[in-house]
């Protein structure tokens, strides 16, 4: 249940703060959690009726306030002063630092050569102390105006020897089974994804691959066209190779996203289309709509749509190279709908321009991932009044995510064959 305002105030009433507080941060996946600041401390609270991720959390508020005691004195760790339970809330009060979050540090240079060793350096000290943070990303590192970093947020946090505490924090290796959300190595892999350009990131890729690491499961190659082939397989055969070739899907591999069979012949791919379709089809009204496919890939969805009546389709996708394989797809499916090449990290306003599409449907497949700026995505999708959304996170997450934006109904149509949920969000009368 969504809190009211006057939750908060009679909180902050009882510790005294409540003239003057200002709000820092509330969770964008859970309606119970915020942060406020008052003069020089921070308070961070949790309403006990209203929370919902505490089952994905490893460590209580008062069980946060441990840790922080443990490593205090430590510099980059936030001091904390007191924990209060207040009957149906927790609150942990700490000093405030006078920083600002990783991707608000403007300076990328001192990031990578100043500000990062200095993380490594503040881990190691972490570690001494017999605590892995379980959780180390950027969203969760402050840098100060010296340079220096903070570590945040210890409630994925776990206490362990200083040698299994240092493999944690540095590789994110797991202790006794429990998951490590994120260490040094996979900060930086996260870094290098959103600076490097994406000839790099393929190339880099597709080393990976040739050397098998992280390989996933075999895709069969796609085979010679067949003799006296039909002018909609042999455009859709184009297609599938363009696919493969670009960069909208596994970079450096060679394979489309999709997989389906068009006159008996195997267009491969990683994912079954017909499969998902089925899905698709039985959740969605489809006549008549107008259906913004972001992150459309080959288009399959806003095709398909269109052959089963939706009146009109806009498919977005940040690869051009792909967006050339769709239309090719669209001609041998004898449909014809725009796309726009559109990245949703942008700097410009795309989305009043999108939004001037006037959709009665989104679709959302297993794009929030690799979106870097996801609260300004998440905040367009809740300006619309359906949305057909699959996560990379479990199904509490990404609905809390689409509830946080404004859906008083969100419903787990099925777990894809990745075991990812896709869901429908919609508002209700």
């Amino acid at each position: 249940m969504k809190p009211d305002e006057a939750s908060w105030h009679r909180v902050l009433e009882d510790l005294g703060v409540s003239a003057g507080a200002e709000l820092l941060w509330a969770s964008p996946l859970d309606w119970g959690r915020r942060v406020y600041k008052c003069n020089d401390r921070v308070y961070k609270i949790v309403l006990l009726d209203n929370h919902t991720t505490g089952e994905l959390r490893n460590r209580t508020l008062r069980e946060e306030a441990d840790i922080l005691r443990v490593l205090m004195g430590i510099r980059g760790i936030p001091h904390c002063l007191e924990y209060h339970p207040l009957g149906r809330a927790e609150v942990i009060v700490m000093e405030l630092v006078d920083a600002v979050g990783w991707a608000a540090y403007h300076g990328r240079l001192a990031k990578a050569c100043v500000t990062f060793p200095r993380l490594l350096l503040l881990l190691l000290r972490v570690s001494a102390r017999g605590i892995a943070h379980g959780d180390v990303k950027p969203e969760n590192v402050l840098i100060d105006p010296s340079g220096d970093p903070w570590l945040v947020d210890f409630d994925q946090a776990h206490h362990s020897t200083p040698f299994r505490s240092l493999l944690a924090n540095l590789v994110g290796w797991r202790i006794r089974g429990v998951t490590i959300h994120g260490g040094a190595v996979q900060f930086i892999k996260d870094l290098l994804k959103s600076v490097l350009p994406r000839p790099v990131l393929r190339f880099a890729q597709g080393v990976r691959h040739r050397l098998g690491i992280g390989a996933s499961a075999k895709v069969l190659p796609l085979g010679a066209l067949p003799g006296g082939s039909s002018r909609e397989l042999a455009m859709l055969h184009r297609a599938w190779q363009m696919a493969a070739d670009s960069d909208a899907n596994a970079p450096g591999q060679g394979v489309s996203y999709y997989s389906m069979t068009f006159e008996g012949f195997l267009l491969p791919g990683e994912r079954p289309w017909e499969d998902r379709w089925r899905l698709f089809k039985e959740a969605i009204d489809w006549p008549r709509a107008r259906i913004l496919e972001l992150g459309c890939n080959l288009g399959l969805l806003s095709t398909f749509a269109k052959l089963n009546g939706a009146e009109d389709a806009l498919g977005v996708d940040a690869d051009g190279d792909i967006l050339k394989a769709n239309r090719l797809v669209q001609q041998a499916f004898g449909t014809h709908y725009r796309t726009l090449q559109c990245s949703f990290d942008d700097s410009r306003s795309w989305e009043e321009e999108l939004a001037a599409f006037r959709p009665t449907v989104v679709t959302a497949l297993s794009v929030l991932n690799w979106v870097a700026q996801k609260d300004r995505f998440m905040r367009f999708l809740g300006r619309f009044d359906k949305v057909l959304f699959e996560g990379h996170e479990s199904e509490v997450i990404e609905s809390r995510r689409l509830e946080a934006v404004g859906f008083n109904h969100v419903e787990l149509l099925a777990k894809s064959e990745r075991q990812r949920p896709v869901i429908l969000a919609y508002r209700s009368q």
